[in-house]
């Protein structure tokens, strides 16, 4: 997995990501970018969450229960979406949706709130998904009406989603 950052003035340069999880293959799936400049990026192979802070890479997460991969008809299944937000009390979370959730302790559990400071993970318990609990959540975006964008992978279609939370992302529900 590599990144590669372009400057407002057009420099570049680059992360490579692939030697920090000290596994053969990686899965670079998702990644957002902070108003400070620091990014996230999902590894879904493994169940790392990756950051890139000041130009250098390295691993933000790793032995979390809720990202831990399973392999599933052949595919990993692991943190998948990513988007950010403030809370209300001035903190920076990221919401990491996970790619279908197989074994019978994770079933249904497919978006995670992370506290960027504390590192401390959380499941987000959303209502009214029974149908795509189990199929996880990509390409996770705040819409500019507050709701929460993403897609979900239904017997291999794309399905749009969109969910709404009243309490800084503790809870939610499917508006669409």
């Amino acid at each position: 997995c590599k990144l590669i950052m372009v400057g407002q003035n057009g420099s570049a340069s680059s992360v490579d990501l692939s030697d920090l999880s000290g596994k053969a293959t990686n899965f670079c799936n998702d990644l957002i970018v902070l108003s400070n400049g620091n990014s996230y990026i999902t590894d879904t192979n493994n169940g790392l969450l990756y950051e890139v802070a000041n130009g250098k890479g390295s691993v933000f997460l790793s032995n979390v229960d809720a990202f831990k991969p399973e392999t599933f008809d052949g595919f990993f299944l692991g943190p998948n979406g990513i988007e950010a937000f403030m809370g209300k009390d001035a903190k920076q979370y990221l919401l990491v949706g996970v790619s279908n959730r197989a074994s019978p302790a994770t079933v249904g559990k497919s978006l995670f709130k992370v506290d960027v400071s504390t590192k401390a993970v959380s499941e987000v318990k959303v209502t009214g998904w029974e149908w795509i609990a189990n199929n996880g959540v990509d390409g996770l975006r705040f819409l500019a009406d507050g709701t929460l964008g993403g897609i979900v992978y239904v017997g291999g279609v794309a399905t749009p989603l969109t969910l709404k939370s009243t309490d800084d992302w503790a809870t939610a529900m499917v508006t669409g």
